[in-house]
């Protein structure tokens, strides 16, 4: 145990020493060696030898090094992503898609989506192109020269730290996976060996994991997107000079004339509809009132007294 407890606390050491003289923009690939310093502390049997165990950690780190100076910014290619877009108005909308279909094949591209429709009797089109980026320029100015630019945006993106981050990070996976590998061979039992073959499991899937991702942003700065939509260009309405025309306004005296009368039968429609009811609701219940009014007056009448006849004045 006193070998074993040796070997890892150079080992911890070394690594310490190694990520000390990293710079910060390595911070993420960082990680990786403790990573490998979990799953190497473990498995190793008491009975390894301890000149083996350091001249591998010393490997290893050197290794990592090694990674670090090759995933150097400098040392890499710009990786740009470029994407444009543009409205196009011309005059026949499928020559132009054939001839822009063409012109990605020409510049070893190819077209990723197509769609067209109507709208009325005219035709419209956009369709996607990949184009390789060291062309993207020449494919664009000359799609320029298929139509009127009615609307045109065209953008990019820098992602070389992204991918040196993701190479460094892939290399530093590779050399923990390795020396995982090794002391698999030296487990010396059967618990020990399912420990570390699942630590390199686990190790392996996020390097492929990892591996994914730079051959997506490997596509992705290879190609560049150009979108391009295509629209007709309308015919111009002819607009005619005003001039006397008697049939025209024999024509526009009869729209107004039907015109009105459509609007005096909706006005009866309304009136018959609506008012009708309303009238004879009103008439029954005046009427309904003076039959009562002429009931209750008669009555009055019949109760009054008679009044005696006035006598005639005195003669003197």
């Amino acid at each position: 145990m006193k070998r074993l407890s040796t070997v890892v606390l150079g080992f911890v050491f070394v690594l310490l020493t190694a990520c000390g003289a990293r710079t910060a923009s390595f911070e993420e690939a960082r990680m990786a060696p403790e990573t490998a310093d979990m799953a190497m502390s473990a498995p190793v049997g008491a009975g390894a030898p301890a000149e083996m165990a350091v001249a591998s950690e010393k490997a290893f780190v050197d290794g990592q090094e090694g990674g670090a100076e090759s995933a150097n910014p400098l040392l890499f290619d710009r990786k740009i992503i470029k994407t444009g877009s543009m409205t196009l108005e011309v005059d026949d909308v499928f020559d132009t898609l054939d001839q822009i279909t063409l012109l990605a094949t020409h510049y070893g591209g190819y077209m990723v989506a197509s769609r067209t429709w109507y709208e009325g009797e005219y035709a419209y089109a956009q369709l996607t192109l990949a184009v390789p980026v060291d062309q993207f320029e020449q494919a664009v100015a000359q799609a320029r020269r298929l139509g009127k630019v009615l609307d045109e945006a065209i953008s990019s993106e820098d992602v070389t730290d992204q991918y040196v981050d993701l190479e460094a990070r892939i290399q530093n996976l590779e050399a923990t996976a390795a020396r995982i590998r090794a002391f698999l061979d030296e487990a010396q039992t059967v618990e020990e060996a399912l420990r570390v073959n699942a630590e390199l499991s686990r190790v392996e899937a996020e390097l492929e994991r990892l591996k994914g991702q730079r051959q997506a942003l490997e596509k992705r700065t290879a190609f560049s997107t150009l979108q391009v939509t295509l629209q007709p260009a309308l015919p111009t309405p002819i607009v005619e000079e005003n001039g006397w025309s008697p049939m025209q306004t024999v024509r526009e005296a009869w729209r107004t004339l039907t015109h009105l009368g459509r609007g005096v039968v909706d006005a009866a429609i309304w009136l018959l509809v609506v008012g009708g009811p309303i009238v004879l609701l009103v008439g029954a219940v005046g009427f309904v009132g003076w039959r009562g009014l002429r009931a209750l007056w008669r009555l009055v009448r019949m109760r009054k007294p008679a009044s005696p006849p006035l006598s005639p004045p005195a003669v003197e």
